[in-house]
């Protein structure tokens, strides 16, 4: 299993810039190069003993000294953006609470669908569905989703718009 000795001996991390850099010229990459490459996921993932890892796992090794119990979330929901900060333990279900829109949303807004010529706004937490209402635009539909969101999410609450 990857300790933090052994990461700290292959990357240096800058935990204002986010950056892994590595400590030690092999193959390809030179001493000082940039960790690992972004994913089509969004996620930068790193190479080290013939294993990848998500490079915000390896920054909570790094800072830590220990895995995360659960999972590592991007406050500001940048999959990429891995300074210090910015990275905070969460549940799966926390973590999800901070995602980003679906790919399939047809309004632009999270937590907005059309139906007719009105706009409905929704949340689903704890296994319930929240109808917060049927609204003239999406824009307003929006501020209600957001509205009970923040209330029910807390500080892992997005606005991802």
């Amino acid at each position: 299993m990857l300790t933090q000795k052994e990461v700290k001996g292959l990357l240096n991390y800058n935990p204002e810039t986010g950056q892994l850099r590595w400590r030690v010229a092999r193959g390809r990459r030179s001493h000082g190069d940039v960790g690992g490459a972004v994913h089509s996921t969004g996620y930068r993932y790193i190479g080290i003993n013939g294993k990848k890892y998500r490079a915000h796992i390896i920054i909570w090794l790094y800072m830590t000294g220990s895995f995360p119990v659960n999972q590592v979330d991007h406050s500001n929901g940048e999959k990429d953006d891995n300074w210090w900060s910015n990275l905070r333990a969460a549940t799966h279900r926390e973590n999800q609470w901070n995602k980003a829109m679906n790919s399939n949303n047809t309004t632009g807004y999270k937590g907005v669908y059309r139906s007719w010529n009105k706009f409905i706004a929704r949340l689903q937490f704890d296994g319930k569905q929240y109808r917060l209402g049927s609204f003239p635009t999406a824009e307003l539909a929006h501020e209600a989703y957001c509205k009970k969101a923040k209330e029910l999410h807390g500080e892992y609450y997005h606005r991802n718009d």
